[in-house]
């Protein structure tokens, strides 16, 4: 037990002692943390866990200048991030036991900013979502979502899912429009599944009213904002009691401009809001216009999104350029490349003029930047194999550099015409255990690789006697033995040659140096870092963080190498690439 929390805790018993002797009640707690304010070290913001990484006295989110110079810039931003990546708990920013991506979406809304308590964030306004999938409601409707789903994204590295639904065909007629006990039921089985896999999940149960192409689309009309609030009044209902931690709500997928987003978000939040128990549940909101970037930017630019509600989550769907993901039913056939310089840089300049965006609107009406979600991404199964795996890859560290949470669209059916990264066939529809990923799609999303997985050669092997690593196991290097023939090495996937950052967790009992090398497409070795020093964690079962920075070039088989060249290297657990 760290001394700061002992210090807590005999400062919070001498408070209940005080308390008991005046008969009266002193603790107040303004955050409602629990944490009596006479010793929360942030008294705005509920942080139950106190954590407090620099050890100045102000809590993490209170306080983003990690190295206590005073200044909140880059540096604070790339020593979350090296933490973040290994899942250390010091990355958790916002105190709330996890760590995700709500902990860099605080600290990006800070950069540039003050530090200490003045630099004090709306908790409400930070995302959590991390990395995530759809779960396309054409399948869930029809019953055909199982728990095997929801561990397969877990086992693959999501944090969330995105489960969509059509309520607005379920439900009954006006005035009412009373949903079927059945699919509110069977909603609430997939809702279970997911959280019962460790997964946040969205619900978005009026997925397809807007892009349904029949007369019954959803139009700004009187008779369905009414629909639409009664669907939300009684979802919202339903699902009241869930921990907001866990459950999301997002209110219509893809407006069109004929649908107003404006008026279906003022319909659906208040709807959802008039219940306490979703009063701070995030709720996830977008521009008219198929929810595209260019819709998002036009309702900050125009300040078309809610100034009064700090639970929102702001999103758009990208599928650019069209000609590209789409050729599968646009053009199917033709082949359509990808992955000029130009295109690169596109994709990078258009997520960070989201931001830009999402700034400005902030300021202009005296509030934080909202969270941003890019819900919707993909490419068609028809495009050249290795430019999808880029351009999926690329968005992905686009986004996450933004701060964006995202999911991939989609979990199943990786036909021609489809984008999903599973076969969904009649054998999969059939037996939920027989479902799978491509594991090129998921790597190409996720870029973490346990070590385990990997080669050993020559001694190297893999152990588990240490506690505290993820996976199965780790790496462990022989102790005396020592050359070029002894290493490990890992298949990663990166969309371009860079110099990108790979974040090892490792143990270590003193300082130990290794070669890192990394090969060409052919394998042949084409980039070395020579006698890197991994600085001692305390012990082989106290894990740590190193990052390297290397060349790596592109390829569908590239290696990271780990060489023991003159002594015995630390026990490696994990591999994260990063741009």
């Amino acid at each position: 037990m760290s001394t700061r929390i002992k210090s807590n805790i005999c400062r919070l018993f001498i408070l209940s002692l005080l308390t008991a002797l005046s008969g009266q009640v002193l603790a107040q707690s303004l955050d409602g943390d629990t944490i009596d304010d006479s010793i929360d070290n942030c008294t705005q913001v509920a942080n139950e866990e106190q954590r407090d990484t620099d050890g100045d006295g102000f809590g993490n989110y209170c306080d983003p200048d990690l190295d206590n110079n005073s200044v909140v810039n880059s540096i604070d931003y790339n020593l979350l991030k090296l933490e973040f990546y290994s899942n250390n708990a010091n990355a958790d920013f916002d105190g709330d036991t996890q760590v995700n991506f709500a902990d860099l979406g605080i600290m990006k809304s800070f950069l540039g900013g003050p530090s200490g308590p003045s630099a004090l964030s709306n908790q409400s306004n930070i995302g959590f979502l991390g990395r995530g999938n759809n779960f396309g409601a054409s399948r869930i409707i029809q019953g055909q979502g199982s728990p095997e789903d929801y561990a397969l994204l877990k086992s693959s590295g999501f944090q969330h899912v995105r489960i969509g639904y059509k309520m607005d065909e379920k439900s009954g007629g006006a005035p009412n429009h009373v949903i079927p006990n059945y699919d509110m039921t069977l909603l609430q089985s997939e809702v279970d599944d997911c959280i019962a896999a460790g997964l946040i999940c969205i619900v978005d149960p009026v997925h397809n009213w807007a892009n349904n192409g029949t007369v019954t689309a959803y139009e700004d009309t009187a008779a369905n904002r009414l629909k639409l609030q009664k669907i939300w009044e009684q979802v919202a209902a339903h699902f009241a009691n869930y921990s907001i931690q866990n459950v999301v709500f997002e209110i219509l997928n893809e407006p069109h401009d004929i649908g107003n987003a404006e008026q279906i978000t003022s319909v659906g939040l208040t709807a959802i809001r008039a219940d306490a128990g979703n009063a701070n549940r995030k709720v996830i909101v977008s521009g008219d216009g198929f929810t595209t970037r260019q819709a998002l930017l036009d309702a900050f630019n125009n300040d078309e999104l809610p100034t009064d509600d700090a639970n929102l989550i702001a999103t758009f769907h990208y599928y650019d350029p069209r000609p590209f993901t789409k050729q599968g039913s646009d053009s199917p056939g033709v082949d359509v490349s990808w992955g000029s310089n130009g295109e690169y840089n596109t994709v990078t300049s258009d997520f960070a003029a989201v931001t830009t965006a999402n700034q400005a609107w902030a300021a202009r009406n005296g509030v934080n930047p909202l969270t941003v979600y890019l819900g919707e991404f993909g490419v068609d199964n028809d495009a050249p194999v290795a430019d999808r795996l880029n351009w999926l890859s690329w968005v992905v560290m686009a986004a996450e550099s933004e701060g964006f949470s995202w999911a991939h669209w989609q979990m199943y059916n990786n036909t021609a015409t489809a984008k999903g990264m599973g076969p969904w066939t009649s054998t999969e529809i059939n037996n939920p255990a027989l479902r799978t990923f491509d594991n090129n799609v998921v790597d190409a999303l996720t870029t973490f690789y346990e070590a385990e997985a990997g080669n050993q050669f020559n001694g190297v092997a893999v152990e588990s006697a240490n506690s505290g690593f993820t996976g199965n196991g780790y790496v462990t290097f022989p102790a005396n033995d020592f050359g070029g023939g002894v290493f490990a090495n890992q298949t990663i996937f990166i969309p371009r040659q860079a110099v990108y950052a790979l974040t090892f967790r490792y143990a270590s009992d003193v300082a130990r140096n290794i070669n890192i090398i990394t090969t060409d497409n052919n394998g042949v070795n084409a980039h070395t870092v020579t006698n890197e020093t991994f600085p001692a964690t305390g012990g082989f079962n106290v894990w740590g963080t190193h990052t390297v920075n290397a060349l790596i070039e592109p390829g569908d088989s590239i290696i990271i190498k780990l060489v023991s060249s003159s002594e015995q290297g630390p026990n490696i657990d994990s591999i994260t690439v990063r741009q």
